[in-house]
């Protein structure tokens, strides 16, 4: 696999990725945007950041980077922007157990995705509706016991399920997840871990929230420790699959520790529209 490139050359690589979107003198720039798109679709229907990197090819990602028919160099094209978006720092490969797993390293910061892959709604208001509804209901933080993976004692996990907690409020239309891909259905996809500056504030409030390493995800994120050993219960089991929730079909609403004020953490509409 190909290496990264110093910072300049990324800075260069943006600038001329950049360019093209502004000035609509190529094709590639979207196809670059479109290609990281769908990878990261693959990653959410794996409950991850990552997914194998054999799916990241075939017809079905030719016809959505070309949004219908490719040409004869389609997968010459896909493999290139795959090539830029690893140099650039996007994505990563690693090898486990003799297959190639492909993660997502950051998001696009060059540009608005939005702007130029459109999977969010066309109403001009949604946003300002999910906004309201936040300003005045607040953001709910959620507590549940788990059962520790290395020391096997009961602790308590600490963590916002906002997909969940706007689907009921206002719709599952509202949910974040419901906007990814078609028939993607997360049991809660926006949980600790996945909102960094929500993330941050909570680690204040709550000291078994640290910053941790997760090999599994290949990155660093906050994520609850264990109260009696530190271990820490990563995102896979505590948001993506909570299994003793899924198990127990506990009533959400019984398990509200507090309610954070969204002015509190800083969040306004232009935080929220990156949710989706």
């Amino acid at each position: 696999m190909a290496q990264h490139w110093t910072p300049e050359q990324i800075d260069h690589e943006k600038q001329i990725l950049t360019n093209q979107l502004m000035t609509k003198s190529g094709r590639f720039a979207i196809f670059v945007l479109r290609t990281y798109r769908y990878i990261a679709w693959e990653c959410q229907n794996n409950h991850s950041n990552w997914c194998y990197a054999d799916r990241i090819s075939g017809r079905h990602l030719l016809a959505y980077v070309y949004n219908g028919p490719a040409d004869h160099m389609g997968r010459e094209v896909v493999e290139d922007a795959k090539d830029k978006l690893k140099k650039m720092g996007y994505i990563a490969y690693r090898k486990e157990d003799g297959r190639w797993k492909l993660y997502i390293k950051k998001e696009i910061d060059f540009c608005d995705i939005r702007q130029y892959v459109t999977d969010t709604p066309e109403d001009p208001d949604f946003f300002d509706r999910v906004y309201q509804y936040l300003l005045q209901s607040g953001i709910k933080i959620y507590t549940y016991p788990k059962t520790c993976w290395n020391c096997h004692q009961s602790t308590d996990i600490y963590t916002y399920f906002l997909s969940r907690q706007l689907e009921e409020e206002l719709g599952k239309e509202y949910a974040p997840q419901y906007h990814a891909r078609v028939n993607l259905r997360l049991y809660e996809r926006v949980g600790l871990g996945s909102l960094e500056k929500l993330d941050v504030y909570l680690s204040h409030l709550y000291p078994q929230i640290q910053k941790r390493y997760s090999r599994e995800m290949d990155r660093y994120y906050h994520m609850c420790c264990c109260s009696h050993c530190g271990a820490h219960q990563g995102i896979n089991f505590t948001v993506y699959r909570p299994e003793a929730l899924m198990e127990n079909k506990v009533a959400l609403d019984e398990m509200i520790d507090r309610v954070i004020d969204i002015r509190d953490v800083g969040i306004d509409k232009k935080f929220i529209k990156r949710m989706y």
